[in-house]
C-alpha cells in the first residue's frame, strides 16, 4: 500500500489517484496475501516497486547509481517471486520501446537516463531473470512438469490450442474477469463492468502518457504471452501480479466516466464515480477481513491429547503438507497413519477408504481444504 500511493499519483490523475488507493485498500487478496507467508504478496509487491522504479527512471534526476541499483534489486527478487521475471520483462520492454520512440527527440537528458536504463538496468534484468528461469527448469521433475502441464490445462491457466470451440478465444477476458469476480480474489460483482473500466482507462492513459501505458500493459502482456506458450499459468492466485495494475486501469477508466457525465452535470459526475466503488465496498462488506487460514497445530495438539495406541489415523490428501510439516512435532510419525484417495471421476476410491477400516473401533480423521465434490452430472 505504501508503494501503491505514489505509483497512483505518477500514473494517474484527477480522482482516479483517491479511487485507485481506496480500491486497493479494501482488496482482499492485497490484505489477505500481505500477512501471508506465500509468493504471491511478493508477486504483487515487485509488480508496484518495480513499475515505480521504472518510471523513476526516465527522470531528469535519474542516476546511473539507481539504474544500477534497479538492476540488482529485479536480479534478487526474481529468486523469491517467479512472476517476477515477467514484470521485469515487460517493464524492460517498455523502457526500451520508449527510448526507440524518443532518441531521435530534442530532450537530450530524458534520452541520456533512458540510454543508461536500457544499457544498464534491462541487462541486470535480463541476465537475472534468464537465471533464475533456468534454475526453474532444471528443478523440475519430468514428472512434476507434466503433472503441473495437466493440471493447468484442465483449468483454463493455459491458453486453449488448438482452438475448439468459439468461447476459447475469449481465454484472456475469462481470465481478467476472474481476478475481479473469483472467491480467491476480488469477489466483485459484474466482473465485465470492471474489465471495460481497464480498456477505458488504458486507453485514456496511452493518449495522455504512452510510457505509463506501457508500464501497465508490460508485465500483463509478458504474462499472458507466457500463458499462450504453455509455460507459465495465467489464472487467479498465480496472476495476482497483474491485479494492482488492472486496478490503476481501472481507476482511469472510472475517471474518464466522471469527466463525461460532469459535462452533463457537475453531480452527475461524482455520482457516477460513487456508484462504481459500490460494488468493490460491497465485496468488502460480504467478506471483511480478518481472513482466518486453516489451524493445523490446534488440531493436532488435539490429536495427541487424545489419540490412544492402536487408534488409525486417515488423513484426506488436501492434508498431507500439514501433516509432514507438523505431525512429528506432535508425535506423529509417517507411520502413524495412512494417506487417502482423491478423485473426481472414482467416486468409489472414497468407499475403499473407508472400507479399510471396518472394524476398527477407532479412526481419527485429519482433513483440510477439503474441495467440493459436487457431481457435474
Amino acid at each position: 500500500l505504501v508503494l501503491f500511493l505514489p505509483l497512483a499519483q505518477r500514473l494517474l490523475d484527477g480522482y482516479a489517484v483517491p479511487f485507485a488507493v481506496a480500491l486497493f485498500a479494501i482488496g482482499a487478496p492485497f490484505i489477505r496475501y500481505s500477512a501471508e507467508i506465500k509468493s504471491y504478496g511478493i508477486d504483487m509487491a515487485a509488480a508496484i516497486g518495480f513499475s515505480l522504479l521504472a518510471l523513476r527512471l526516465r527522470d531528469s534526476d535519474a542516476t546511473t547509481a539507481r539504474c544500477v541499483f534497479a538492476g540488482v534489486l529485479g536480479a534478487v527478487v526474481v529468486w523469491f517471486s517467479q512472476p517476477t521475471i515477467f514484470i521485469l520483462a515487460g517493464l524492460g520492454a517498455a523502457l526500451v520501446l520508449i527510448w526507440l520512440r524518443d532518441r531521435d527527440s530534442r530532450a537530450e537528458a530524458q534520452k541520456t537516463q533512458l540510454r543508461r536504463a536500457v544499457f544498464v538496468t534491462v541487462p541486470l534484468w535480463a541476465v537475472a531473470s534468464a537465471a533464475a528461469t533456468l534454475v526453474s527448469i532444471r528443478r523440475v521433475t519430468p514428472d512434476t512438469r507434466a503433472y503441473m502441464d495437466f493440471f493447468w490445462r484442465t483449468r483454463d491457466g493455459f491458453f486453449p490450442w488448438p482452438l475448439r470451440k468459439p468461447g476459447d478465444a475469449l481465454w484472456l477476458w475469462d481470465r481478467v474477469l476472474e481476478l475481479f469476480n473469483d472467491p480467491m480474489v476480488l469477489r466483485y460483482r459484474w466482473p465485465a463492468l470492471y474489465g471495460g473500466l481497464v480498456i477505458v482507462g488504458l486507453a485514456a492513459l496511452w493518449r495522455r502518457n504512452r510510457f505509463g501505458a506501457l508500464v501497465l500493459l508490460g508485465p500483463f502482456a509478458v504474462g499472458a504471452l507466457a500463458a499462450v506458450a504453455q509455460q507459465f499459468p495465467f489464472k487467479t492466485r498465480v496472476a495476482l501480479y497483474a491485479l494492482p495494475m488492472l486496478i490503476l486501469a481501472a481507476a482511469q477508466g472510472a475517471e474518464w466516466i466522471r469527466l463525461q457525465a460532469s459535462r452533463v452535470h457537475p453531480a452527475a459526475g461524482g455520482l457516477c464515480m460513487a456508484a462504481l466503488f459500490v460494488i468493490p465496498a460491497l465485496a468488502f462488506a460480504q467478506a471483511p477481513p480478518p481472513y482466518w487460514v486453516e489451524d493445523h497445530k490446534t488440531v493436532f495438539a488435539f490429536l495427541r491429547q487424545h489419540r490412544r495406541p492402536g487408534d488409525a489415523v486417515f488423513v484426506f490428501p488436501y492434508e498431507i503438507q500439514a501433516v509432514e510439516r507438523y505431525g512429528s512435532e506432535y508425535g506423529l510419525a509417517p507411520d502413524d497413519y495412512q494417506v487417502g484417495a482423491c478423485s473426481r471421476e472414482d467416486r468409489r476410491a472414497f468407499l475403499r477408504d473407508v472400507d479399510r477400516y471396518r472394524g476398527r473401533p477407532r479412526v481419527w480423521l485429519l482433513a483440510g481444504s477439503v474441495p467440493s465434490m459436487t457431481a457435474d452430472r
